[in-house]
This record gives structure tokens, C-alpha cells and sequence, in this order.
């Protein structure tokens, strides 16, 4: 697993599109490389998954797949991640590992192609992973403040 942070002009809504290829060649390409080192150095018998973990809450990692498509189209076993998707997929190791097993599975035999690629958190949402999310309640701000809002009515 290799991690990496994006350029906050690449943020932006109007991103910075050189940050942005920067960010591709310095990171994830060179992190691919060494990803493929160290599963021709492993000599285990289980197969390996390749993945780049990005610290943004991005909602759509399939940008980065398909700009890249000389490691994703190429490589089966090669995929982002981001932080939240890693959280569930602990969560859900925690708390069912028959189907963090399942996920791990979908994610050995996934079949790539142009068409059918399926993104971590694609996988997550097939075997039903992401309600295992032990963070929903702390991170509902707007219940949070709605709760807080209507006590606070209700006692005046």
C-alpha cells in the first residue's frame, strides 16, 4: 500500500490540471513501480493487491483510474482507495470477517476491462460494507446540531 495527498490547486473546482498530472507521474505512477517490486520480491503463495490509498474524501477515484489506464486497465489487482473506503474495510474486518473476506475475495478476482472495473467502494456496497461504518454517528454533523438545536428549543 502506498498513500498519497493531492495539491490543493488540484481541489479546486476549477483544478489546476498540471498539479494534477504531477500528482499522477510523482505519485501513483511511482508508487505503482514500487508496488510491482514488492510483489515480484514476495514469494508467498496468496496473491497480491496493489493499493494507493489518498487521504481526500474523493468521491470519484474512478478519475484517477481512467487517466491512468496503462496501470489500471493493465494490472487486475491495482486500485485506489481512499481513506473512508480503508476505514469501512477495517470496520468491516472487525466486525464480520466472512464478509470482509467476500470483499477481499471480489477484490483478488476482479476482472477488469474498459467496462466493468469496480472500485473499491463499489465492492464495499455489493457485500453490503458500508453500513459497518462505526464513524456515521460521530461524523452526522447535521444530526448533531439538529439534536442540539431542538433540546435547546424544547427546554425554552
Amino acid at each position: 500500500m502506498k498513500s498519497g495527498l493531492l495539491g490543493l490547486g488540484a481541489k479546486q473546482q476549477v483544478p489546476d490540471v498540471g498539479q494534477i498530472d504531477t500528482f499522477y507521474n510523482r505519485n501513483i505512477k511511482k508508487a505503482y513501480a514500487q508496488l510491482k517490486v514488492s510483489e515480484q520480491q514476495y514469494s508467498g503463495k496468496k496473491p497480491v493487491i496493489k493499493v494507493f490509498l489518498l487521504y481526500e474524501s474523493m468521491t470519484n477515484t474512478q478519475m484517477i483510474v481512467g487517466s491512468l489506464p496503462e496501470i489500471f486497465e493493465q494490472d487486475s489487482r491495482c486500485y485506489i482507495m481512499t481513506i473512508d473506503d480503508l476505514e469501512m474495510l477495517l470496520t468491516t474486518y472487525k466486525k464480520d470477517k466472512s464478509r470482509f473476506e467476500n470483499v477481499v475475495k471480489a477484490l483478488v478476482e476482479n476482472k477488469k476491462g474498459v467496462n466493468d472495473y469496480k472500485s473499491v467502494l463499489e465492492v464495499l456496497n455489493i457485500y453490503q460494507a458500508v453500513g459497518n461504518m462505526h464513524f456515521i454517528g460521530e461524523r452526522d454533523y447535521f444530526n448533531k446540531i439538529a439534536e442540539k438545536l431542538k433540546k435547546e428549543l424544547d427546554t425554552d
